[in-house]
């Protein structure tokens, strides 16, 4: 095995978006390149969506996709959790008629993700 000094290389980090990683790309001083997979995008958008908003009564809770186990919690802004409940369809009405005005957070968890959201009740 060869040892070459360190200074002989070029090292680029970038990404490419259409495929959805990011990578290393290496050149040596003699003009070999060498690309290295350095990690995958897991970047997801939100896919809850809490309407209407703001809200004085009830709200609506809607994703794109509730596996068999998921739990639904709202919290307030010091992280105490106001309301939890097991949910297992993809769009559930919360009344909020008893909260008081403020803003609130959504967390939606499942074994695979966990999204959040937030209202503001008035």
């Amino acid at each position: 095995m060869v040892h070459r000094d360190p200074a002989d290389f070029i090292f680029k980090f970038g990404n490419n978006q259409a495929h959805n990683y990011f990578f290393l790309w290496i050149s040596d001083d003699k003009g070999n390149d060498f690309y290295v997979i350095a990690g995958i995008n897991e970047q997801q958008e939100s896919r809850l969506s809490i309407y209407p908003n703001p809200a004085t009564d009830k709200i609506t809770i809607e994703t794109s996709a509730i596996p068999t186990k998921s739990q639904l919690s709202i919290m307030n802004l010091s992280s105490q959790e106001i309301l939890t409940r097991q949910i297992t369809e993809p769009k559930t009405q919360i009344d909020i008629s008893n909260l008081p005005s403020g803003v609130y957070f959504v967390r939606l968890t499942n074994d695979k993700s966990v999204e959040v959201g937030k209202f503001i009740k008035y």
